[in-house]
């Protein structure tokens, strides 16, 4: 079974996707297979990886369709991104377990790890993605911006392991770098 990362800060330019493709990289240099899971709307890891957006996206995986999935390398693959990921709430609303899509979608993926990419949003998709999670990795900047984000990172991961006692992520903060007024 894989170990499954989640990067998550609902506040945008905190380098999410750059901290996922870094990652991706030091994995698979350890000798590990990875597959990127972009939940992100600006499928940014999508685009470092892809020249051209995959008919197939993340939606589709979701829906069950495993063909989705695209090989960057032999220890690399991507479920690439897209806009219409917005709309997971509509999309995903009826689903049987609504917390348990993402986690149950990528339960039987033959990976080492599994690296989830997601948006500046807090919902039920960056809930999925705490559930499914080992490790909920928090870049933070050091701006209020990203610390308020931080904050509700935490209390994110708080209320769903109250709800959820099986929920097994635990929090990890990434600091990302230090920006001129921060100095």
């Amino acid at each position: 079974m894989a170990e499954v990362w989640a990067i998550v800060n609902h506040k945008g330019g905190t380098t999410k996707s750059t901290a996922t493709e870094h990652f991706a990289d030091i994995l698979i240099g350890a000798g590990s297979s990875v597959c990127i899971v972009d939940l992100d709307t600006s499928h940014n890891a999508t685009n470092f990886y892809l020249d051209t957006l995959p008919k197939k996206s993340v939606v589709d995986f979701l829906n069950g369709d495993k063909k989705a999935i695209v090989k960057i390398s032999p220890r690399l693959s991507i479920i690439p991104g897209t806009k219409k990921i917005a709309k997971f709430d509509e999309l995903f609303y009826a689903a049987e377990d609504v917390f348990g899509v993402i986690r149950s979608a990528i339960a039987p993926l033959p990976f080492d790890f599994i690296l989830i990419d997601t948006p500046h949003a807090i919902g039920n998709i960056i809930k999925n993605a705490i559930y499914a999670a080992d490790k909920v990795v928090i870049p933070a900047m050091p701006t209020r911006d990203s610390a308020d984000g931080t904050i509700d990172v935490m209390s994110e991961i708080d209320g769903l392991r109250r709800k959820r006692p099986d929920a097994r992520c635990v929090p990890y903060l990434l600091p990302s770098c230090v920006t001129w007024y921060s100095l």
